[in-house]
């Protein structure tokens, strides 16, 4: 069996919003430096998701 490459990485520093792809990446605790660190809520205080709104892919941070 072989080992499996790497091909991207991508960041979304606001989840559900659309991805960068950054040439390098830094890796901390928790995960990418500044992926996922937001997201969005509705009025209830209820995270906003893709699923909910496919739109959200076009928005960037």
């Amino acid at each position: 069996m072989g080992h499996a490459q790497l091909q991207s990485v991508h960041v979304h520093p606001v989840k559900a919003f659309r991805g960068t792809a950054p040439r390098e990446a830094v890796v901390e605790p928790w995960g990418l430096a500044g992926d996922r660190r937001w997201v969005l809520i509705d009025d209830g205080g209820k995270v906003v998701t893709q699923r909910q709104q496919p739109r959200l892919a076009l928005a960037a941070a």
